[in-house]
């Protein structure tokens, strides 16, 4: 064999004749595959539903055109690689059909799905699917038929395939014409421009998707999503699937360690109460209630007057610098369900949840839930994967009530009222709200519709636009609708031994420091308004008479306790202290309520440590504070003079 010299003609031959072939064979991928590309990019960019229904809603947002497209097109151009890798023929024509019929069940999958419930390609969807009968099949099978939706996702799959087959089958006449006009220079020069950015993008793109399979958690991979939360907003179908299967797989090994120390608890573990028969501990959670806009922190409209009542009276304890450990439901839900504090950095899967810990202490536990019936998140699957687990549903609660059906949240609270009368002996009630969640709903009627886009306050936020102040309105309205649904609930309690516990999963924003609205990442020099807006939450302890006639002591501890900062990730706590439940689970000094608490740093699921953030209350006697003395009363009932809720 002849060694070839690093400085050889044959060796810089070499060096020269790779690149090229490497650019050659991209060019002729592009050249003789550019309508499968394209078809590629539409099938998994779209779906048919976003293509008759969702094109120019979507149209003013490049970033969803370009991760979508962006995404598609470049699985469309390895695709295109392949196959011109592949020699003609049978073999060729059998790999390009497999692949337009792959991307094509994921258009009509996620088309028909949004169409008609509402869900995406996502970790939902495929337990759903997972779990579907024969009988369910056919009943699936001809709810499809009947839905326009699905006759539409096929009509335009038929176009894009049409389209392709005219084309395709010209591709050679078309480029022939195009060389023939004298535009093969420009077109050339289009061409790689446009492989350079998909390849860019999707490289890019890539590197980002993968970080779904380097989460060996579900905890891992929903910190991923926040870290992400428009890309995978954004993605492709192909993405999406892949980003449903791992989270299936994560939560399905989660959530059996869970399930086993659940039900290792309930069988064996250590809890006793002290608790009288016919005490009612009761814990509603709330959604995206903003603090500042809540009448009782001193917001200018009266959007919590039944609460404010309530405070004045004497029965609700507001606390000043309540924090959520996550601004996603999932994970704050399951940092306040878990005894060991997430923000001390322990995995979900390895602590014991409260409800565990009453129903072995004797107590009844009830579950209504109103957030479990929709959405195709990963928050919601993982949430549900908990919440309505096999242990938890056949070991942990007495009595379970999930609507099958979407229903406002007064309507399920009549519901549970129909359902389930209060017991008559030691209950933990657990009701779990829709809430606020942006965009919310309520219902369209005179009594709800009391604030107008005119009583929105407008100082120092010129992007103030009516929308806008139409879009706020809606959601002091919704926090008004709020305000009756949990007067509603401590009305069942009212004449019994009971303490109520409100909070809020997490906070929002909506244009109130900034021009955003939802759950947006922090801005520049904005950080402390971010963290009071979606990490400081509302926190109410109302005791119903009988509840402070039975344990002045404690309710005197409730309000000495109102002042101090504390964390829901420690709030597992606090109701074990309630529930008056003696185990080795319980931390005194991580109960907020308890003489022994002390302070811990609030850690958020991304590791930030949240500053004090009070916003005492202006209605009902102001709290103790740390140091037990009290100040004047002060009965302050916020009230823009204008508006008089029902």
């Amino acid at each position: 064999m002849h060694n070839i010299s690093h400085n050889s003609p044959q060796h810089s031959r070499l060096l020269t004749s790779i690149p090229k072939a490497i650019s050659s064979a991209m060019f002729r991928a592009f050249k003789a595959e550019w309508p499968l590309i394209l078809l590629v990019a539409m099938l998994l960019g779209t779906s048919g539903y976003w293509f008759f229904h969702h094109f120019s809603s979507m149209a003013p947002y490049p970033v969803s055109w370009i991760s979508r497209f962006g995404n598609g097109a470049f699985i469309g151009y390895i695709v295109a690689l392949v196959l011109t890798a592949i020699p003609l023929g049978l073999c060729r024509a059998t790999v390009r059909w497999l692949c337009i019929a792959a991307a094509s069940a994921l258009f009509v999958a996620e088309g028909c799905a949004f169409g008609i419930w509402g869900l995406h390609i996502s970790p939902a969807l495929l337990t759903l699917a997972a779990e579907t009968n024969m009988q369910e099949t056919r009943l699936t099978a001809s709810l499809l038929a009947s839905s326009r939706y699905f006759w539409e996702v096929l009509a335009a799959l038929a176009i894009l395939l049409g389209l392709y087959i005219a084309v395709n089958g010209r591709t050679a006449i078309i480029n022939r014409r195009i060389a023939s006009f004298g535009w093969r220079k420009s077109a050339r020069t289009v061409a790689w421009i446009f492989i350079c950015a998909i390849t860019a993008w999707g490289i890019r793109s890539a590197i980002v998707i993968s970080g779904i399979y380097r989460s060996d958690t579900s905890a891992c991979l929903e910190r991923w999503v926040v870290r992400n939360d428009e890309l995978q907003e954004y993605t492709d179908n192909c993405s999406r699937l892949l980003f449903a299967l791992q989270s299936v797989n994560l939560m399905k090994n989660d959530k059996r360690d869970w399930e086993e120390l659940q039900h290792s608890f309930l069988t064996q573990g250590d809890a006793v109460t002290s608790a009288s028969d016919s005490l009612q501990v009761v814990c509603i959670i709330g959604e995206s209630f903003i603090r500042s806009h809540s009448s009782i922190y001193g917001y200018p409209l009266e959007t919590n007057p039944r609460l404010c009542r309530e405070a004045m009276r004497g029965n609700l304890v507001a606390f000043a610098d309540m924090a959520a450990f996550a601004k996603h439901t999932s994970l704050s839900l399951r940092s306040i369900l878990s005894v060991n504090p997430s923000g001390d950095g322990n995995r979900w899967n390895s602590a014991i949840s409260f409800p565990s810990i009453f129903r072995r202490a004797g107590f009844r536990v009830e579950l209504n839930d109103n957030q479990l019936t929709y959405a195709s998140s990963i928050w919601a699957f993982s949430l549900s994967a908990v919440m309505l687990s096999k242990t938890m549903t056949q070991h942990c609660y007495n009595s379970l009530y999930v609507p099958q059906k979407h229903t406002d949240d007064l309507s399920f609270v009549d519901s549970v009222a129909a359902r389930h009368p209060v017991a008559p002996h030691k209950q933990l009630t657990l009701y779990h709200l829709k809430g606020q969640h942006l965009w919310p709903s309520y219902p369209d009627t005179p009594e709800w519709n009391v604030f107008s886009p005119a009583d929105i306050p407008n100082p120092g936020r010129p992007w103030l636009d009516s929308k806008r102040r139409q879009q706020i309105a809606g959601y002091d309205n919704a926090t008004l609708f709020n305000d009756s649904v949990v007067s509603h609930i401590i009305s069942r309690y009212r004449h019994t031994e009971a303490i109520v516990v409100y909070l809020s999963d997490h906070g929002e924003e909506i244009y109130d420091y900034r021009d955003a609205a939802l759950r947006q990442p922090p801005a520049p020099g904005m950080m402390q308004e971010f963290l009071a807006h979606q990490f400081a939450i509302p926190f109410f302890i109302w005791m119903s008479d009988l509840y402070m006639q039975r344990h002045p002591a404690h309710a005197n501890l409730i309000r000495r306790a109102a002042l101090r900062p504390g964390s829901l990730a420690d709030i597992a706590n606090t109701f074990i202290g309630l529930g008056g439940i003696s185990t080795p689970c319980y931390n005194p000094q991580r109960d907020i309520l308890s003489p022994e608490f002390i302070p811990a740093p609030r850690l958020t699921n991304l590791g930030d440590t949240l500053p004090q953030m009070p916003m005492p209350p202006v209605a009902g006697p102001a709290p103790h504070n740390l140091h037990g003395s009290h100040e004047t009363p002060n009965f302050v009932m916020a009230n823009n003079g204008n508006n008089t809720p029902p």
